[in-house]
């Protein structure tokens, strides 16, 4: 008699963070236009050339797109600068929960508390201004000054310091690839005031992943003593950054898979 075996069954709630084509636009699941991050870069003077075809890295990151995608590019190119911040800054959310590690078991989901059927409308920057982390356990450490701003460069590279390297999550995310196509179209002063409008939003994050130069996500175990355990017996679990900046000593808690059908109610109240 053959016994089949259970064991390599593939959990639902598992993100595909290890995905070929890039993450899908935000405004697919979300409000277009709901609480959109407003920037000032063209009113300090930052400008953009005109995109009437794709230059430089653009070319390789083109072929990473999905051919669907072509509307979506057409419409960008008809947004003004500072409404491709606000659309870049948007997607960045979107695009970090997308990412979110799995844990090592097939069977197991992700780290995730939050249902993967309701990741995609709950992803905004206001999940990532408070101090509910919506995962199973983490692991934290205080980041504030220049190891934020470090970290600020991982997500949000110089023009001319893009890594040629292929980076684990990042190369597959929209924002990302949206950001380092945008730079070719920037003049290098416009470059300047584009990167300093991104890091005045970035600065007032209460947390974000613990990215490394090589990826977005970490779930190895933190090599300084400097990191803390949510639960406290809790030995695994993504590395997160909170802001020091920020911080103020706010209880940090976990968000349990529920949290966002809570606060719909209370809006609706």
């Amino acid at each position: 008699m053959n016994v089949i075996r259970n064991s390599r069954r593939v959990n639902p709630e598992r993100s595909n963070n290890r995905r070929v084509n890039p993450t899908r636009p935000y405004h697919y699941y979300q409000d277009d236009e709901r609480g959109r991050a407003q920037f000032r870069a063209e009113t300090r003077g930052a400008t953009l050339r005109n995109p009437l075809q794709l230059q430089g890295r653009d070319v390789a990151l083109r072929a990473n797109r999905q051919p669907s995608d072509d509307s979506d590019e057409e419409r960008e190119n008809q947004r003004s600068l500072d409404s491709r911040l606000s659309h870049i800054w948007a997607q960045l959310f979107f695009d970090i929960i997308e990412c979110v590690p799995n844990r090592r078991r097939a069977r197991d989901g992700s780290w995730c508390t939050i249902t993967k059927d309701n990741r995609r409308s709950v992803a905004t920057e206001d999940l990532f201004k408070g101090f509910q982390l919506p995962f199973e356990a983490v692991q934290w450490k205080r980041v504030r000054g220049d190891e934020w701003f470090a970290l600020f460069k991982h997500f949000f590279p110089k023009k001319g310091q893009v890594p040629n390297v292929k980076r684990q999550n990042f190369t597959s995310c929209k924002y990302y690839i949206d950001y380092v196509a945008l730079l070719d179209f920037l003049p290098n002063q416009s470059a300047k005031i584009v990167y300093d409008e991104l890091y005045k939003k970035f600065r007032d994050l209460a947390w974000l992943p613990y990215a490394h130069s090589d990826r977005m996500w970490c779930t190895s175990q933190g090599s300084s003593g400097n990191w803390h355990h949510i639960p406290e017996d809790a030995t695994g679990g993504p590395q997160i950054a909170i802001n020091g900046d920020v911080w103020n000593n706010h209880p940090i808690t976990l968000r349990n898979a529920y949290a966002h059908l809570r606060e719909e109610e209370e809006e609706d109240a």
